[in-house]
């Protein structure tokens, strides 16, 4: 695996262009540099680059970007720069942006470089009860690597269908065991409801897998949990909600950064809606995604999110997929998965990741469990045609009251 340092130099120059334009007091209180916006434009342009923090790291010790590959250091420099212009200033303020021109003088990006090296995916400690407490790079590249492995293998067969996975890229802005771990998604499945006087539209959805590094209270060996599930797609109007992202799901046929490689998993891509218009979330203030697209003419957003299922089979280069959310309404696709096909796609998965992993004993059933004792009581029952009369000393003591 190949990792990328931020050089521990380059802290003083990034944090004068980021403390530009803050007072004394918000400078004290923002000490390290965020990176948040960049980690969600490669999640959506570079899905193969993983990121494990969401605040830059200086020095060698903590990476910042993890990757099988060498990415080209070309593309990585675009980003780099791409980051620095999206940071938060005044663009029409002389300063501010000479603070930016300095930076970029002061960086060496030829001292960056990928460099290949071993990573201990099993680094842990102990808490004082004997609880393990992995690492916290573990929680995110330990499933990131057995999900490589499931992809390797042959496809799965659902309902005479082949289906294929790929990686999701990676959440951004979490650490430890926030991150999320790593996703898998099949390729698209079409489901056609048959229906009195013709069929009716088609529906869109896939199979997923979610792999998370777990602990056990006083256990000192760590747990590797895999989840099943589907993702219903949008096919006609994307309801938005406001204030919340929608997940659009891309893969392009070629490289969405010029002169990057192909990339080999599902990117992910924000949709918003805001003020009465709807954008990329990757675009923000400066247009970083619209900087470094290479397709000749990425969907409008408005048009994507009135014809969600215009890109679902291909268009222009590129598959899209909106994610269906519970918000927006009835979908003809249920939420989960039978309990009988989650216990196939998890039993194929565990294939991928054995011998080096076992599934975790059946859980037995205590022989110290008694039935839970009733706590309802049972009340008398009252027949329904017995007229119900108020005696005549409460009639008159309730006038009186009166």
């Amino acid at each position: 695996m190949h990792t990328l340092s931020l050089p521990a130099h380059w802290e003083e120059p990034l944090l004068r262009l980021y403390h530009g334009g803050m007072t004394e007091g918000q400078a004290e209180r923002r000490r390290r540099v965020p990176t948040a916006a960049v980690n969600q434009l490669m999640r959506a342009t570079a899905p193969d680059i993983v990121t494990v923090d969401s605040t830059a790291r200086f020095g060698s010790e903590s990476p910042w970007l993890y990757c099988q590959d060498a990415y080209p250091m070309a593309v990585t420099n675009l980003y780099i720069a791409t980051w620095l212009k999206s940071l938060p200033r005044d663009a029409d303020d002389p300063e501010t942006t000479a603070l930016l021109m300095n930076c970029f003088r002061d960086l060496d990006t030829g001292a960056l470089s990928w460099r290949p090296g071993k990573i201990d995916l099993l680094e842990q400690e102990l808490s004082p009860g004997g609880t393990a407490l992995p690492a916290s790079h573990v929680y995110r590249l330990l499933p990131d690597i057995l999900a490589e492995r499931i992809v390797r293998q042959g496809p799965y067969e659902h309902h005479g269908q082949q289906l294929s996975f790929r990686q999701v890229a990676g959440r951004t802005g979490a650490r430890g065991q926030g991150s999320g771990g790593a996703e898998l998604m099949s390729n698209v499945i079409e489901y056609v409801p048959r229906r009195r006087g013709g069929d009716a539209k088609p529906a869109y959805y896939a199979a997923t897998l979610r792999i998370t590094v777990r602990t056990v209270p006083f256990s000192p060996v760590p747990r590797v949990h895999v989840a099943a599930g589907v993702r219903r797609f949008v096919t006609g109007k994307v309801y938005m909600p406001y204030g919340k992202g929608v997940s659009a799901y891309l893969l392009p046929d070629d490289s969405l950064v010029h002169d990057g490689p192909q990339p080999q998993r599902f990117a992910v891509a924000m949709l918003e809606w805001k003020n009465g218009t709807t954008d990329w979330r990757q675009g923000g203030a400066e247009g970083m995604l619209a900087r470094i697209s290479a397709l000749d003419a990425p969907p409008s957003p408005d048009r994507l999110v009135k014809e969600a299922g215009h890109w679902i089979h291909g268009r222009d280069g590129i598959r899209i997929a909106i994610g269906h959310q519970a918000a927006m309404g009835r979908h003809t696709i249920g939420t989960g998965l039978m309990p009988s096909e989650r216990r196939r796609l998890i039993e194929w998965a565990e294939q991928a990741i054995a011998p080096e992993f076992v599934p975790v004993p059946k859980l037995e059933r205590s022989a110290y469990a008694r039935p839970p004792r009733k706590q309802l009581k049972k009340l008398p029952s009252i027949p329904k045609n017995v007229e119900r009369r108020i005696p005549k000393t409460s009639r008159s003591s309730w006038m009186s009251v009166s």
